[in-house]
C-alpha cells in the first residue's frame, strides 16, 4: 500500500483469512511456505494494522484509556510523525520501569505516571527500535 521496502517492517498479509492455513513464518518447507505466500500479499506493519483495525472502533473503558488514546492520536510517532492511531503503540523508554501496560491501566493518576515513562511509536518504528536498536 505504501511502498515501504524495508524488511524489518514487512510481514505477509493474508488476502482470505479463511484460506489462511498458519502463519508463513511458522512453516518449515519449502513447498508449505510458497504455498501459503501465494495466498498473501506483502505489507509494511502499519499497513497491515491499517487494513484490520483502521475502521474499527474500540471500546474504550474508562477515561484514562480514552486519555491515553487521545494523546496517542495527538501526539503521533515520536521518530517519523505517523498519526493513523491503530499504528501507534506506546513505547516504554526504560522497560526496568514499566509498571505494566498502558492498555491494562484504568485509573487516571495511574494512567499518567506510566504514560510519562512511554514515548509514542508507530508500529514500523517500534519493529526498528526492537530489531535493529535505533536509537530514539
Amino acid at each position: 500500500m505504501c511502498g515501504d521496502k524495508n524488511t524489518n517492517h514487512l510481514i505477509f498479509h493474508h488476502l482470505n483469512p479463511e484460506e489462511k492455513e498458519k502463519l508463513v513464518s511458522q512453516f518449515y518447507i519449502l513447498e508449505k511456505i510458497e504455498k501459503e505466500f501465494s495466498k498473501c500479499e506483502i505489507l509494511c506493519a502499519n499497513c497491515h494494522d491499517k487494513v484490520h483495525y483502521g475502521s474499527s472502533k474500540y471500546k474504550i473503558a474508562s477515561k484514562a484509556q480514552q486519555f491515553a488514546r487521545d494523546y496517542k492520536h495527538d501526539a503521533g510517532c515520536s521518530v517519523c510523525g505517523e498519526k493513523t492511531e491503530c499504528c501507534l503503540q506506546y513505547h516504554h523508554i526504560n522497560s526496568d520501569e514499566k509498571y505494566k501496560g498502558i492498555s491494562k491501566i484504568y485509573n487516571m493518576e495511574e494512567m499518567k505516571i506510566e504514560m510519562s515513562k512511554c514515548i509514542v511509536l508507530c508500529n514500523n518504528c517500534h519493529k526498528d527500535y526492537h530489531k535493529v536498536g535505533v536509537v530514539i
